[in-house]
């Protein structure tokens, strides 16, 4: 028999100094010695599958051929050092008696796991309180204070610690972070960064002056099964989508749905108001000139009446 360690994944990193308090939280249940049925939720990477146990996610490396839904007889065996559980069956398949062993991070991603899937699509939104900027005078410095804003949001913090130490950033940029605050609680902000991984997508929520709301979704395409980044592709390559939801006193409600495929780009603007629906159109070649001035290239740009989804 082979000892199997659960992957722990990259969200391991933001929670490493409150693992040993939280070593044995949802398994303290489980008697040892005793036999559970474990269901298969998720085929999360490679070996690496999500169970449910008595209500209980947890993520174990239960090796490859399981899908969701197929069952798993394990025996628990006890929780110290690390909860460890013996592979009894597997329903389908032939007798393959292993030990896994979850390590405390496996545990605390379960625990993760568990509240990612019990969030509502409020709490998925990243909301600031504080106005971007006093005034609508700069557009250049909205996009530079909401880039400010989402980098600093702590969703992105493991590949900022990767920056660091190639020296791309400094520790007092890496201090900005929520992670870094002396009453961080990791566990909605993980169950966030796994809701972002698995969507691929942050929805941002907010004041970009004064009295004036946006709302802001970016989301980056995966690529399939099977597909391979192309030798030297670069985030221009990449497929991106991007929407600004706005409400303006005088041109009232505008959306503008950017989308950036391998280089190309293209925009559509909506508008509910008919008039400002004619000025839009009117300013297209305006647009066009100060994308090309910029160096972007612009595909196509449509403006159509703004469709309720």
């Amino acid at each position: 028999m082979s000892d199997l360690h659960i992957n722990a994944m990259s969200a391991a990193t933001a929670i490493q100094s409150n693992l040993a308090k939280n070593q044995s939280g949802p398994v303290a249940s489980f008697t040892p010695g005793t036999q559970y049925v474990a269901q298969v939720v998720d085929q999360t990477d490679g070996r690496a599958v999500t169970v449910a146990i008595q209500g209980v996610l947890l993520n174990m490396a239960l090796g490859e051929g399981l899908s969701p839904g197929q069952l798993v007889t394990l025996k628990f065996l006890g929780s110290h050092p690390t909860p460890t559980f013996l592979v009894v069956q597997a329903a389908g398949q032939e007798t393959d008696s292993g030990v896994v062993q979850v390590s405390p991070a496996g545990v605390q991603i379960g625990q993760f796991l568990e509240k990612t899937q019990a969030i509502d699509m409020h709490s998925r939104v990243l909301e600031t309180e504080t106005p971007l900027l006093s005034t609508p005078d700069n557009p250049a410095l909205i996009a530079q204070e909401l880039k400010r804003t989402i980098a600093h949001s702590g969703l992105f913090y493991e590949s900022h610690l990767a920056d660091y130490a190639l020296g791309k950033l400094s520790i007092e940029q890496l201090r900005q972070e929520p992670q870094n605050a002396v009453d961080f609680d990791p566990s909605e902000l993980v169950a966030r960064q796994l809701d972002v991984y698995e969507h691929h997508s942050v929805h941002w929520a907010g004041s970009v002056w004064p009295g004036q709301i946006m709302h802001w979704t970016t989301q980056v395409e995966p690529l399939e099964i099977g597909q391979e980044t192309p030798p030297g592709a670069s985030t221009s390559d990449s497929n991106i989508t991007s929407t600004l939801e706005l409400d303006l006193p005088n041109l009232k409600k505008i959306v503008a749905k950017i989308s950036l495929r391998q280089g190309n780009l293209n925009i559509l603007l909506e508008a509910n108001d008919p008039v400002t629906l004619v000025q839009l159109k009117n300013q297209l070649p305006t647009l066009a000139f100060a994308m090309n001035e910029s160096g972007q290239s612009l595909d196509s740009c449509l403006v159509k009446p703004y469709e309720q989804q």
